[in-house]
């Protein structure tokens, strides 16, 4: 978790965009709240309306205003998905083990990754509740990607990619987004390589899908979240650009709830950013300022 805890004094940057034609566009920032786990390392905005926000002390539950509901585990948290009945899988960041649990927060099952030779990994689940989990297999330098079903039944295995720290899943299509590679490669879902488009970026985290089926991707040192469709084409980059207010200096993950509403974890001031939707195209994705007194 060293990329995680690292805590970096560079200078905001201007935010610079293509133009979208695709629907989604993120908004001005709404509100924000504080997560008292410390340093934030994911957030999944839940169907039921709550948003789970995992951290390096345990993953908990929020109402979108912040309203901290419970904690469901103090296990380290790497990734979250949502499973198709409101379950949420997990990945267990030191031990690597995969853990599910019901949108109350109550133990379901886990099971161990074998394949995982260090901490950290990222997992999603596809319509028919099979786990795909992304780990690294020798150091940062290489990982695998490993298909499970719903009880923890190996049913895949893909060995042999580049260090990658990014995994989504849309279209019935697999996205792994290599960290130094400046890579997108795209995977089946019995795990088959289908191919890849050139992506720039200091340090690819963690990618997810938005609801328009485009990919968003955390560039953890450049302090951005870049959007890409799954064909490559760039939509815009957003910085940290907040005026009167503290930037989100490390994004850990970035992601859309299915009301249209984005939330960005602050990974290094641990909060959580709540970012609505523009639904018609800009020239910029620029976030603007967030008002005065909003929380």
């Amino acid at each position: 978790m060293r990329r995680i805890l690292s805590l970096m004094l560079l200078l905001a940057v201007t935010s610079l965009a293509s133009v979208s034609t695709a629907r989604a566009q993120l908004g001005n920032p709404t509100s924000w709240f504080p997560v008292n786990g410390g340093i934030v390392t994911g957030v999944l905005p839940h169907s039921d309306g709550t948003v789970w926000v995992g951290t390096v002390n345990g993953l908990y539950r929020y109402t979108r205003a912040g309203v901290l509901l419970g904690q469901v585990t103090t296990a380290a948290v790497s990734s979250m998905a949502l499973a198709p009945n409101g379950d949420v899988v997990m990945l267990d960041y030191w031990n690597r083990d995969v853990l599910r649990y019901t949108s109350s927060g109550a133990p379901v099952r886990s099971w161990a990754n074998p394949h995982a030779a260090r901490e950290g990994g990222r997992v999603v689940v596809d319509a028919a509740d099979n786990v795909y989990v992304l780990c690294f297999t020798a150091g940062f330098a290489s990982s695998a990607l490993v298909k499970y079903d719903a009880v923890g039944n190996e049913l895949a295995y893909t060995p042999g990619l580049n260090g990658s720290d990014g995994l989504a899943l849309t279209g019935g299509t697999l996205y792994v987004a290599e960290i130094y590679g400046n890579v997108i490669h795209s995977f089946d879902t019995s795990l088959g390589a289908i191919g890849s488009f050139p992506m720039t970026s200091q340090y690819a985290t963690e990618l997810r899908a938005d609801n328009a089926g485009n990919l968003l991707l955390n560039d953890y040192y450049a302090r951005s979240v870049k959007r890409f469709t799954t064909t490559g084409t760039l939509l815009g980059t957003t910085v940290n650009n907040f005026p009167g207010y503290f930037p989100f200096w490390r994004p850990a993950v970035a992601c859309q709830a299915q009301d249209g509403t984005y939330f960005v974890g602050d990974s290094e001031n641990w909060y959580v950013l709540v970012f609505g939707e523009l639904a018609t195209p800009t020239q910029t994705t620029t976030w603007g300022a967030v008002k005065a007194g909003t929380r």
